[in-house]
């Protein structure tokens, strides 16, 4: 009689494997002008909701984040292959930027209710 575990088990793991879905494409995009609501598309399965992220899967914590609205904008738009973070540059600029403006607004410092903020004008990325 062959053991049936092993090959019960790649099926389980097939099927959970089926449910994963990658990043939706920048062509599911098109109209969407809240921040939350592409936060929410793109960022929300490795970031959380509340920004506070995974440790343990490498993802960062939003919510401990100092970075200002242009360096996430940039980030966005750089990510690196060494980086865990998904290439974004195909999404258009003023896009980035909401996604960026919101992910600053779930900072732990930015609001007293934790909801997050509309963030004042910050200053322009340094100029090389």
């Amino acid at each position: 009689m062959k053991p049936v575990f092993p090959v019960a088990s790649i099926g389980l793991c097939a099927c959970l494997l089926i449910g994963c879905e990658p990043p939706p494409q920048t062509q599911t995009l098109v109209g969407l002008d809240d921040g939350k609501a592409l936060f929410e598309r793109l960022c929300e399965h490795c970031h959380k909701a509340d920004g506070r992220g995974n440790f343990f899967k490498g993802y960062p914590s939003l919510k401990e984040s100092t970075w200002q609205s242009w360096q996430i904008a940039h980030q966005l738009e750089t990510s690196s292959a060494a980086s865990q973070m998904p290439d974004f540059s195909a999404i258009p600029e003023r896009q980035r930027k909401l996604i960026a403006n919101y992910a600053v607004g779930l900072q732990a410092h930015s609001s007293p209710a934790g909801s997050p903020r509309t963030p004042a004008a910050e200053p322009s990325p340094p100029r090389n």
